[in-house]
């Protein structure tokens, strides 16, 4: 059963409270959601999910509250029964889920860290129905408490190196699609899926996709369409 409850790290809570599109939220806005931050009783921050009740469960609006919230990010420690939303039912709870995710893997310039922690949140949360955390965890052993120690640490001394690795990846992202080589290899599948054969040329910096000769099949009409795309691209 999935739960609205989504366990994320405070670091990854900030780094989606604190992003510069949050304001705005186009990417929530476009699926009929809003995101809010709010502070929780124990003093920390989560985020609430409000959604348009006209737009996904019509059915369940109250003719006294039309805004209310389908999910809860938050880390494990700041969960509170005074802050956990409005029972949905499941495959309302799934749909928003799925929105949500998707709305929060399009903000720009999020690190692989964040995303690798909401994808497993949100996998968390689809495939469990535990509202809270539970209050009397036991605690950490001498050696239990040594690992993460050291993987702390070990992830404050990485911290740099892969903010670098982000900054590169996105360069090589920006430079990849300016180069049109992802959009012609792409282009290149599809027409070779007709018969096309086809080659890459280099104009100035630009890689071109161009006939290299007839088609190996004889679809007349579908092969003048295909010229005329690839004339087009």
């Amino acid at each position: 059963m999935a739960s609205q409850i989504i366990h994320l790290s405070a670091a990854t809570i900030d780094a989606i409270r604190l992003h510069r599109a949050f304001p705005r939220a186009h990417a929530f806005g476009i699926r009929d959601q809003e995101m809010q931050s709010i502070v929780v009783p124990d003093g920390s921050k989560a985020l609430r999910i409000h959604t348009d009740p006209l737009a996904h469960f019509p059915e369940l609006r109250s003719p006294y509250v039309d805004d209310f919230y389908a999910l809860l990010l938050a880390s494990c420690e700041s969960i509170s029964n005074l802050a956990l939303p409005q029972a949905l039912p499941q495959n309302l709870v799934v749909q928003q889920l799925d929105l949500a995710e998707a709305a929060l893997l399009e903000l720009p310039h999020l690190t692989g860290h964040d995303k690798i922690d909401i994808a497993g949140g949100f996998l968390q949360a689809r495939d469990s129905d535990a509202a809270t955390c539970s209050g009397n965890n036991r605690a950490a052993t001498a050696t239990e408490a040594s690992i993460l120690a050291e993987a702390l640490g070990l992830q404050h001394d990485l911290a740099p190196v892969l903010r670098y690795l982000d900054e590169e990846l996105a360069d090589y992202q920006i430079r990849l699609a300016a180069s049109g080589l992802e959009a012609a290899v792409l282009r290149l599948g599809m027409q070779a899926e007709l018969g096309a054969k086809l080659q890459l040329d280099s104009v100035g910096d630009t890689l071109l996709p161009s006939l290299a000769g007839g088609s190996r099949y004889h679809f007349i009409d579908r092969w003048r369409r295909t010229q005329n795309r690839l004339a087009g691209f």
